[in-house]
């Protein structure tokens, strides 16, 4: 009987992973980050200097180029819309799938538990996470691994391709995050070194090689910054963004908690973090020798030490240490007795379902600290150990599990992020007012990256009333049909007499609004929402005064302007059944 392919528990976590990241292609880019960049690269893409990055028409200095160069190149192919962006995102994918696996053979795993190590690396949420919310993390992730790889080889056989190909991975991590880059990578070549006592002479080599490519292929850019900020602009890029977060020269955040980035590591990397500890419990209770991959524990160990010390402790900081993590778990599935895989799949999917779990806690109940170590104290040891007890389980069951865990990306983003979606207030004013013609939008202290990059335009932000009446005349002089104004509620409160004494002022929607990185409360559960939202109002202004208590002529009289000029407000209509309207 001819085999079907996903009774293979590791053919069907491909099969799910397949899905998993199909469904993250049709996500709109999130707030902030991700939707700041698909603007940057959509300004590029249309016309903005490639060397001197910019944002709203300013100078940019936060980020390197790579990742907005390959997003303005898909534009330019398939055009400045969201399908687009995620696709910039793919050849890095497809980069770490298939240097993935010669990294962990490079470290002497056998090809069968390399591919095993790969597959876990792609469950984990971690890499799912820096596709969904395209960063800089996953190009630089890819360049480390074609990094590592090539130096790797290049320090066994001296081929010299090898080391102007480890060169060029360098130079393109350095482009995609900085002396980050450096900082991940040139330690990496150093412990490969090391634990395979290769000459101090190759190594130096591949070091200077290496930082010869970075400096001649970051040298154009370069040039960009110091003619847009000096020598404000190399400092920054070459020491402020990356050691000076370690010094306190450069610092946007500073956590409390020392274990902020342990238990962040433990959902970012399931099912990597629970199956290996449970196979360290496993191998305890079996009574075989607790052997830990050197290489992966230091690496992983002094990777995470260095970011605790940094000033920026944010956990997508620590996503390219994934497979370094993943090393460490691979000389025990070396196992030479009988088989035992299917444990470790049961074990690496129980794991990513409870890592998900916790992802989920860190995202939407911060505040719930205590219960979130809780969860991750039970992915690292209770589940793993349970499993680790000597219990027959059917194959069909272990089928399941496998499945079962791979889901949870899928689910995520099949379902989860776009009900999220419906939150996100930058893309659906947007949609709202692309629905009815060419009429300026304004916002008033309150922005959107998501504006800017579905519009395909940068909206104005002001931070007092005055500017914004007096932008609101000079527009107005231009489209007399109308503009529409963008408002947080508690704004609009304290500046809408004052703009109704001017202008007609009509409040056609309320969007709900949440920034991910700014979610505290529990927003799974829908009558906890109200507190976690801020409401956005917007409004939609003609010229004349709208007077304080409008007659009930005038009301009719508004509607019938609205429907005149093609807009029809969505509160309008039960404004009008209602007979009332709101007005300023």
């Amino acid at each position: 009987m001819k085999k079907n392919v996903l009774s293979n528990p590791e053919n069907g976590a491909l099969a799910i992973l397949v899905l998993a990241y199909a469904g993250a292609f049709f996500l709109f880019p999130t707030e902030p980050d991700s939707a700041q960049y698909a603007s940057i690269a959509r300004e590029m893409a249309e016309g903005a200097s490639w060397l001197r990055v910019q944002h709203r028409g300013q100078p940019y200095l936060d980020k390197p180029p790579w990742l907005f160069w390959m997003g303005a190149v898909f534009f330019k192919i398939f055009g400045a819309h969201a399908f687009a962006w995620r696709l910039s995102g793919l050849p890095a994918l497809i980069i770490l799938w298939f240097q993935g696996s010669i990294f962990f053979r490079n470290w002497g795993i056998s090809y069968t538990i390399s591919h095993f190590l790969r597959l876990a690396c792609f469950l984990t949420p971690a890499f799912w996470l820096m596709f969904m919310d395209l960063r800089c993390e996953l190009w630089l992730t890819a360049f480390c691994l074609l990094a590592w790889n090539t130096g790797a080889a290049w320090l066994r056989e001296a081929s010299k391709p090898d080391l102007w190909y480890s060169g060029l991975g360098f130079c393109g991590a350095l482009l995609s995050k900085g002396m980050v880059g450096a900082m991940l990578i040139i330690p990496g070549w150093v412990a490969y070194a090391f634990f395979q006592k290769i000459s101090l002479k190759r190594l130096s080599a591949l070091c200077l090689a290496a930082l010869f490519v970075g400096a001649v292929g970051t040298l154009p850019f370069v040039w960009g910054l110091w003619k847009d900020f000096g020598t404000e602009g190399p400092a920054f890029y070459f020491w402020y963004q990356s050691f000076g977060r370690i010094t306190g020269e450069n610092f946007w955040n500073n956590h409390p908690d020392p274990f902020f980035l342990w238990h962040s590591a433990m959902w970012a990397w399931a099912p990597i973090s629970a199956g290996g500890l449970g196979m360290v419990i496993w191998k305890i209770r079996s009574g075989k020798e607790t052997l830990w991959h050197p290489a992966g524990l230091l690496m992983t160990m002094l990777f995470l030490t260095l970011f605790s010390f940094s000033r920026y402790q944010l956990p997508h900081y620590i996503f390219p240490i994934a497979p370094w993590a993943a090393l460490s778990l691979g000389p025990w599935l070396e196992k030479p007795e009988k088989p035992w895989r299917p444990w470790v799949f049961f074990v690496v999917a129980t794991g990513l379902f409870l890592g998900t779990v916790t992802m989920l806690c860190f995202l939407f109940w911060r505040e719930m600290i205590f219960f979130r170590k809780i969860l991750c104290i039970l992915t690292a040891f209770g589940i793993p150990f349970s499993l680790s007890l000597r219990t027959r389980l059917k194959f069909s069951l272990k089928t399941l599990a496998i499945f079962w865990g791979a889901l949870s990306p899928a689910l995520a983003s099949w379902v989860f992020f776009p009900t999220l979606g419906n939150f996100d207030a930058g893309k659906q004013i947007g949609n709202y007012v692309e629905n009815y013609g060419n009429r300026p939008l304004l916002t008033y202290r309150w922005s959107s990256h998501q504006l800017d990059f579905l519009l395909k335009t940068t909206v104005p932000v002001f931070d007092n009333s005055n500017s914004l009446i007096h932008a609101i005349h000079y527009r107005l002089a231009a489209h007399p049909q109308g503009l529409w104004l963008a408002i947080p509620e508690k704004e609009w409160l304290k500046i809408n007499y004052q703009l109704s004494k001017i202008f007609f002022c009509t409040v056609c929607k309320q969007f709900p609004y949440f920034r991910t990185t700014r979610l505290t409360k529990t927003f799974l559960l829908p009558e906890s929402r109200p507190s976690a939202l801020q409401n956005l109002l917007l409004i939609f202004i003609r010229n004349g005064n709208s007077g304080n208590k409008p007659s009930q002529g005038s009301i009719h009289a508004t509607i019938f302007n609205f429907l005149h000029s093609g807009c029809i407000p969505d509160l309008c209509l039960s404004f009008l059944h209602s007979g009332i309207l709101v007005v300023g």
